[in-house]
């Protein structure tokens, strides 16, 4: 590292050109995130079919390299969208394409298993398929009750034709738990709560015991190649 590199010297970058780009020019999403805490801030795109360029520039002023950690672009409706939280008021004004994940109707959570798809907002966006996800309270240890309960939440392609790898599985002789051994006091809403957006079916599964440990939101990324939670 050098140390001596405190800070960002010169006047910036006004733009950067992409040449020979005539299969980008429908890109409709462009962004660079901050080396600093990772937020990301939009960049304006400028097409050129004649000379077939695409540039991206902030709306005022220059980049500062120093500051850049990633520049990610492409089109929201083939391509997997990682410029900040989905569907925000920035995004959508710049001409985004929101990308979430959807739930038809809230699953019964009084049962030890359930099975839920949820579809992605784009149906056309092969980088956001369709996905069948099981949430499970298991016994941890077949010989033992309810205090030994766990929760498993697993997922899937809906869709087994499309050619994708199937998501990896951790072997049962590594994992220790045998899936096919459900709870036979829990229930799934001692361990989980699922709040759904009626209107847009965006949806948040809150992860909890006693206190929340996390949440699992329709924002996610389940793709072949890359995982977002």
């Amino acid at each position: 590292m050098n140390d001596k590199n405190a800070g960002p010297v010169g006047r910036g970058i006004d733009k950067f050109v992409i040449a020979n780009a005539k299969e980008l020019l429908s890109i409709d999403f462009a962004c660079w995130t901050s080396e600093a805490d990772g937020t990301a801030s939009p960049l304006v795109i400028e097409r050129n079919a004649t000379l077939n360029t695409v540039s991206l520039k902030l709306a005022t002023g220059s980049i500062q390299p120093f500051y850049v950690k990633d520049i990610f672009f492409g089109n929201s409706m083939t391509d997997l969208n990682l410029c900040g939280a989905n569907g925000t008021v920035a995004q959508q004004a710049i001409g985004t394409n929101p990308q979430f994940y959807t739930l038809a109707a809230e699953p019964d959570l009084t049962k030890n298993v359930v099975q839920i798809n949820i579809t992605g907002s784009q149906s056309t966006n092969s980088a956001q398929p369709d996905l069948t996800m099981t949430l499970q309270v298991l016994n941890g240890v077949d010989t033992e009750k309810h205090d030994s309960d766990i929760l498993c939440i697993s997922w899937t392609y809906t869709d087994h034709s499309t050619g994708k790898k199937m998501p990896y599985t951790v072997p049962m002789d590594i994992a220790g738990i045998d899936k096919t051994i459900l709870s036979d006091e829990g229930k799934l809403s001692d361990w989980i709560d699922i709040k759904l957006n009626k209107t847009t079916k965006a949806f948040e599964i809150e992860v909890k015991q006693e206190r929340n440990f996390f949440t699992l939101s329709s924002e996610m990324s389940f793709g072949e190649y890359i995982n977002i939670i």
